[in-house]
């Protein structure tokens, strides 16, 4: 007996409804990322960290040498061009966060196309990678602009094109996969502990004979180029001791500041990485290749991420992307046995999605006037010339010369970096003697590391006789700015020898003697 007319009309309908739920939140995703950038998202240190960073590699410092970094170099030589552009203009937060927003789609759309093209031969499946993970807490880390999320794409990318190489065997997708993780290690150096991973997958691959030995060979041209070019400049600045001492031993200190935290996680996080596990579990039993391969790297980052220091919710920024395409993967293979399945993946995605409402609300959206508005009271108040010295937490001299080669976060940075023979502390009350800086920070800069522990400590602090003497307080606690009658004595004068701005003092105006260089 045949079926109902009706009944037949009804069944695509009721197949697809979940489907198009899940297409409906990825969109409602993409509205609430653009959302967020314009109302009220709160800028991030690491923001305003790396924006100073691209500002003084624009004005010619060199990274480790001129001023403290402990990350590799790509992002800050990539974005100075823009960082000079937009100087001295706060519309710079919005341009690299707009820029580090798409870079976050590309990084879900390279995972989601893993999964259709190479995992489950469904884009049903890339969808439900997305939808899984996507609008949450840790994705929407990928709008802040750190070196972390652009290396995040450029693995994506190297794996898409190693399974392409596996797939069809062409040279040139496994000379694209190889420079797009020198590319990843070019931004952030933590990636080396999935490279290494990665390289035991590799060389077993090349074991069995699934890569030809000379395309390994010819693939490693243009990364070992790069390489050897990487190395001359470290070379040619002196700074490979200095380099090792900053991105590799200083990082191994930091979790000795904060005891080994590890991120406390929304419930959301983890229901995903159950399906997660899940689907991780089906990949080494009835998975192929590359569901297997993504399964391993899925196990290796949720060792270290549950088991080390991961400070912040940005650090499982790549275990999440992990996490989607391997549930993506499971709720499509369980979807295909039981259609039903699918509405109960679905409420489970409304369910996260409404638990990262309730975070959005409460975090995303707090305000930090120490991260916006007092970079832009600051940025109003000075000019090219001027210095500024930054509170602990309170990186508000982005587009100012630092006093000191530690620029934020004394008490913690500086005190690591004295440990391991990086520089010394620094001498606060002597740069105030020394450049008068237009703004400082009164306040005590604690030893944050014997404060975790609850002793209070303080590394540094501005002599009271130095900032009555020379410094009014401001609109803002702890901050102040120098007396009219000091800023008077000195103009600010552009140096056609040096390149920069300098102060003159007014008995030097026809001299070449300048201050606060």
């Amino acid at each position: 007996m045949s079926e109902p007319a009706g009944k037949t009309a009804l069944k695509p309908v009721y197949g697809w409804l979940p489907l198009v739920y899940f297409v409906i939140q990825v969109i409602v995703g993409v509205w609430l990322a653009f959302w967020l950038l314009y109302n009220h998202q709160p800028q991030t240190g690491d923001d305003i960290e790396h924006l100073h960073s691209a500002w003084l590699v624009h004005e010619g410092k060199i990274p480790y040498i001129d001023f403290f970094q402990h990350h590799n170099p790509l992002l800050w030589y990539l974005f100075s061009p823009l960082a000079g552009y937009f100087a001295y203009d706060l519309v710079l937060f919005d341009v690299v966060r707009i820029i580090s927003t798409v870079v976050m789609f590309a990084s879900l759309y390279v995972a989601a196309l893993i999964v259709k093209r190479f995992m489950a031969g469904n884009w049903y499946a890339g969808v439900l990678c997305i939808a899984s993970v996507f609008p949450s807490y840790v994705i929407f880390s990928g709008q802040d602009f750190r070196p972390d999320n652009y290396m995040v794409l450029m693995f994506m990318l190297g794996l898409y094109w190693f399974f392409a190489y596996l797939e069809r065997r062409q040279l040139r997708d496994l000379v694209l996969s190889f420079m797009a993780m020198f590319t990843a290690f070019l931004f952030m150096q933590k990636v080396i502990f999935l490279l290494a991973f990665f390289a035991a997958v590799f060389f077993y691959q090349l074991y069995v004979g699934r890569i030809s030995v000379r395309d390994f060979l010819k693939a490693l041209i243009l990364p070992c180029i790069g390489g050897i070019v990487f190395l001359a400049w470290l070379l040619a600045h002196d700074m490979v001791g200095r380099y090792w001492l900053a991105n590799y031993i200083f990082n191994l200190h930091i979790p000795d500041v904060y005891g080994g935290l590890v991120e406390k996680t929304k419930p959301e996080f983890y229901v995903v990485s159950a399906l997660a596990l899940c689907g991780c579990i089906y990949s080494l039993y009835r998975g192929n290749i590359y569901a297997r391969i993504i399964c391993l790297l899925w196990v290796f980052e949720a060792l270290q991420r549950f088991f080390y220091f991961s400070l912040d919710r940005h650090y499982y920024y790549q275990l999440q992307i992990f996490n989607g395409m391997l549930a993506g993967t499971f709720a499509w293979e369980i979807i295909k046995k039981w259609r039903i399945a699918a509405y109960v993946f679905a409420v489970l995605s409304l369910s996260g999605c409404l638990v990262f409402r309730n975070y959005c609300l409460e975090n995303r959206l707090k305000p930090y006037y120490h991260r916006y508005v007092t970079p832009k009271y600051v940025l109003e108040q000075t000019n090219r010339c001027d210095v500024v010295i930054n509170g602990y937490g309170l990186t508000y001299g982005i587009f100012s010369k630092d006093v000191t080669y530690y620029w934020n976060l004394n008490g913690q940075l500086d005190v690591i970096g004295s440990k391991i023979g990086l520089a010394p502390l620094p001498d606060l009350n002597g740069a105030v003697q020394k450049y008068l800086p237009r703004i400082i920070y009164t306040g005590p800069y604690w030893n944050e590391r014997l404060r975790k522990k609850h002793i209070d400590v303080p590394v540094h602090w501005i002599d009271k006789k130095l900032r009555d003497k020379y410094y009014n307080q401001s609109a803002f606690v702890d901050i102040f700015i120098l007396k009219p009658e000091y800023q008077a004595q000195r103009r600010c004068r552009y140096n056609v020898e040096t390149g920069s701005w300098d102060y003159y003092y007014k008995e030097n105006y026809n001299k070449e003697e300048t201050v606060g260089r």
